[in-house]
């Protein structure tokens, strides 16, 4: 039954998504297509489980910058944290990312998260990553974008008979909107959504294809040259790994702000 529901989510969502590409090749959508995003939003919240088990607050901050023409140096840092149940995490990422062109590029990196909560129970997670990215096709002013990568996660917690370690599969695919320019507005602004799948692929006990997902909807403008910030809601679905009978939800709003140095790519 679970993975049922599993592929309904994820097939779902991945149709609403290749609808707007085939609408928008065709020409149907005119002005119109600016809209279209909202109906996808709506549509993916049909797809809901049970009762949201959490809010959370996330806040990060992206920098870019070029190193000739093929090597960009960058990575993001935030602060997030859930009032409710005293949990906050503070983590660092840098990477390096290796363009082939302007539509493919690979990234690989590390990262430092480390999280307390009410229990004072703190926990160190050291990560690993290699990332494939495919920014292709552009159509009507639409960008799609692929994210195929794999995680490698070291925790450390207070007892140590409980570290342990994850290799993660993940894949986002994402579509923004062109930039929208409204009379009365400063500034131009632009619509995204997304959706990742991700499976712990050392963990071969799951009945389900992928243990969590994430469904993305943003609000982002370009402040300046250099920099944009956006506004996120996250929904992010929990599959029960221990007893594998429903889906726990999670619900993000996400503050994320990006400046470019000179010469990095967008």
């Amino acid at each position: 039954m679970l993975l049922r529901i599993n592929i309904f989510c994820s097939a779902t969502i991945v149709c609403l998504i290749l609808g707007i590409f085939a609408l928008t090749g065709a020409g149907i959508l005119g002005m119109g297509r600016y809209f279209l995003l909202f109906f996808l939003l709506g549509m993916a919240l049909l797809v809901r489980g049970q009762k949201a088990s959490g809010f959370q607050v996330w806040s990060d901050i992206t920098v870019k910058k070029d190193l000739g023409d093929k090597w960009t140096l960058g990575g993001d840092t935030g602060y997030r944290f859930d009032a409710a149940n005293e949990f906050q995490l503070y983590y660092l990422r840098p990477g390096v990312r290796f363009w082939f062109s302007k539509t493919i590029a690979l990234k690989a990196g590390t990262a430092l998260f480390y999280t307390w909560n009410r229990l004072n129970t703190n926990a160190y997670e050291l990560r690993t990553y290699e990332y494939a990215f495919l920014y292709w096709p552009q159509i009507g002013g639409f960008t799609f974008s692929h994210r195929l990568g794999l995680d490698q996660r070291w925790y450390f917690l207070p007892v140590a008979a409980a570290d342990g370690f994850a290799h993660r599969f993940r894949y986002r695919l994402r579509l923004r909107s062109p930039e929208i320019t409204v009379s009365g507005l400063p500034l131009p602004f632009y619509l995204s959504t997304e959706l990742e799948l991700l499976r712990n692929i050392n963990d071969r006990s799951l009945a389900v294809i992928f243990d969590s997902e994430r469904l993305v909807f943003a609000l982002g403008s370009r402040l300046t040259t250099r920099l944009r910030a956006e506004v996120q809601y996250m929904l992010i679905n929990y599959n029960d790994t221990t007893w594998q009978k429903f889906i726990r939800e999670k619900n993000v709003l996400r503050i994320k702000v990006f400046y470019q140095f000179a010469g990095a790519k967008g």
